[in-house]
């Protein structure tokens, strides 16, 4: 694992500057699509029950891909890509303590890398959000945002809350300086007002 925030920092700015392979990303929407049409040739209501389930978790695998290619498939601790192929999609602010599957607080870690990551990571959630911001807002329109946040709710079942308000409390994280401390005091906060609707 990185000693420092300065290689946590090369790790982001190098997978803020490699642009998403869209061909690879259009494939999976071309199959989505297809399947999905499938549907409507099916007859028998059982078939077609069991049909769309199966179309609804590849529709949850494709927007797990969007996560993967957003990140470049880069772990953004060690910064390694393609590392054996097995990727974890990491909750930035861990779901113990704040249940959010919001784009911005997901990224890539390679297995190894999630499996030892500790607490003291948590100084640099700041940076991590900040680079799961950047690229998430650069790559998809704002609708496909919300599609994706709703998607990723259910799939890690993580409540939803409202997308500006939750939006803006990560905002707040990104100018936070100094630390974890500070970091958890700004959950609190949002988790009395915003958790609780």
């Amino acid at each position: 694992m990185p000693g420092s925030y300065n290689q946590l920092l090369e790790i982001q700015e190098r997978t803020n500057s490699i642009g998403p392979d869209f061909g690879y990303l259009n494939m999976w929407y071309k199959i989505y699509v297809v399947v999905l049409s499938k549907t409507v040739e099916i007859s028998d209501p059982y078939k077609a029950i069991n049909f769309l389930g199966d179309c609804q978790k590849l529709y949850k695998d494709y927007i797990k891909k969007l996560i993967f290619e957003r990140d470049r498939t880069i772990c953004m601790i060690c910064g390694i890509a393609n590392k054996n192929g097995e990727w974890h999609i990491d909750h930035i602010i861990p779901k113990s303590k704040f249940p959010i599957s919001h784009p911005w607080n997901l990224q890539i870690l390679c297995v190894e890398c999630n499996l030892k990551k500790r607490d003291d990571l948590l100084n640099a959630v700041p940076l991590f959000i900040e680079g799961a911001r950047l690229r998430t807002t650069e790559l998809f329109p704002d609708e496909n945002i919300n599609e994706m946040y709703e998607v990723l709710s259910d799939l890690y079942q993580t409540p939803e809350v409202e997308r500006k308000p939750l939006e803006s409390f990560f905002d707040k994280i990104i100018e936070t300086e100094s630390g974890w401390a500070s970091i958890k005091a700004i959950i609190k906060d949002f988790s009395m007002i915003w958790m609780k609707r």
